[in-house]
Order: structure tokens, then sequence, then C-alpha cells
């Protein structure tokens, strides 16, 4: 049976598992007062939504400075074994500290689960204020299925070397796809129980018009939109014969088990 938003709103993820383990539970902030006078930008997203992209366009601007995944366990355990943290509001402080740059803001990255982790853990209070950029495609099914080779072939950008050649699986997609959508509900939902102001960004728009996307950021933002540099990001798209090769093979069979041609 497939859980619920909710069920999966109250699940703990692995990562959290992973470094609440290896801090011995010294993994939450403990002072009344915000430490940073900054507002910390989370960027919200789903595997394969344009999020790297995004990132890419923000800090070719000179206003953003971070938007990596810190919050993957084996990223956060690395970096505080090198550097003797003995806990997460230090790993998190001296990352922020180490981007922090006067007129800059810092972005991370964060799935449903891993913005849920900031709050139990009262990161978010170690801020001024918190917002939200939320990434999001239109085509959920497109997005499954690059999620999909990707997860095959390991190439999750354009400048990663592919390990092994993608063999379509009709269940895989399908899970994906579900996946994908209840994450992004989970996204909003959570945005509303904490009241944090998001600002929902489209990848098809962004990949169309830039320009349009980072001022409707920038003013979200409260900062200032003109002039706006627009860089040529390095990622490229990796949509190929591939991906619509999944995407016909997957649209013939849900056809085929749920719009019966006798009909």
């Amino acid at each position: 049976m497939t859980d619920s938003v909710t069920d999966r709103l109250h699940r703990v993820s692995s990562h959290e598992k992973t470094i609440e383990d290896y801090f011995s539970g010294n993994v939450s902030f403990s002072k009344a007062m915000p430490i940073f006078d900054d507002t910390l930008v989370l960027m919200a997203f789903t595997n394969r939504c344009g999020s790297n992209l995004l990132g890419q366009y923000l800090i070719g601007t000179n206003r953003f400075t971070g938007f990596q995944e810190i919050l993957n366990s084996d990223f956060v355990v690395e970096v505080s074994a090198k550097r003797g943290l003995p806990s997460f509001p230090e790993y998190f402080s001296k990352i922020y500290t180490h981007n922090e740059s006067e007129g800059v803001l810092f972005g991370v990255k964060a799935s449903y689960g891993q913005i849920l982790m900031l709050h139990r853990w009262r990161i978010l209070e170690m801020f001024k204020s918190v917002k939200i950029i939320h990434i999001e495609r239109m085509d959920l099914l497109a997005q499954a299925v690059s999620f999909a080779i990707a997860k095959k072939t390991k190439q999750w950008t354009s400048e990663m070397e592919k390990v092994s050649e993608p063999i379509f699986e009709y269940s895989e997609v399908e899970r994906l796809l579900e996946e994908i959508t209840l994450d992004n509900v989970g996204i909003s939902i959570i945005a509303s129980i904490l009241e944090i102001e998001k600002f929902d960004v489209i990848y098809e728009n962004l990949v169309g018009n830039p320009s349009d996307t980072l001022k409707g950021i920038f003013s979200f933002l409260d900062l200032e939109c003109e002039p706006i540099r627009i860089i040529s990001p390095a990622i490229k798209m990796q949509r190929n014969e591939t991906n619509s090769n999944f995407l016909t093979k997957f649209r013939a069979e849900f056809k085929k088990r749920f719009i019966p041609e006798d009909r």
C-alpha cells in the first residue's frame, strides 16, 4: 500500500538517521535567538526537477552562494570528520560562515524530508528569516523518466560520465512518478504549516526565459532586480533518444492498462 502524504511527512529519512547517529544525538540548535542576521534560502527540490540549473543561474548573478546538497549524510559526515565538528549546528555554522559574503544570500538544496529535519533540529532558528524557492517541472512524466534513467546510468548531470545503459521498467517509472508528485505536495504542505514564504519556479519557464524567472526570485527576496547578470550555465540538457523511447513505452503501456482500445 502506498503511503499517504501525511504518512510521508512523519517519516524520518536515512540521511537524518545517519547524521543523528554520527553526532550521537547532538543535532539541535539550543540558543534562544538567531546567531546569523541573514535570510537562509532553501531550494526545495525533487530529483531531476532542474535544481542544479537554477542553482547555477542564481550563483551566476553574484548575489547568491551555496545551493549544494550539504544535507546529504555522506557529505555531512565527511566534512565533520575532517574538521572535527562535534555537532550538527556547528557543522551548519561552518558551512554558512565559509560561504558568507557581504550582500550575498546563502542557499541550501533541501528535499521535503530535509526541510523537516532542519525544523526538528531548530536549525532554521539560527537565521533571522527563512524563505523557500520551490522548483517543479510541469511535465512530471518526463521528470520521472529522467529520474529512472539517471538512477541506472548514474549520470546526474551532463558533466558526469554514464556507467551503464538504462533498461525501461514500467513499474519503476510509475513509482517515481508517484514519488515526485507526493514530494511536491509535501513541500507545499510543510511551507504552509511552518509558515515559511515560498516562491514557485517552473523548470520549463526557467529554460525558456531565465531572466523573468530570476527577476521573480529577486523580487521575492527583496533584492534589487536591475541589472541581473545572466550566465550561460555549464550543465546542459540531457534529454535524448533514450528519454523519448522511455516516454513512448510508458504511454503505450499506461494506455493498454487503463484505457482499453475497445472503449
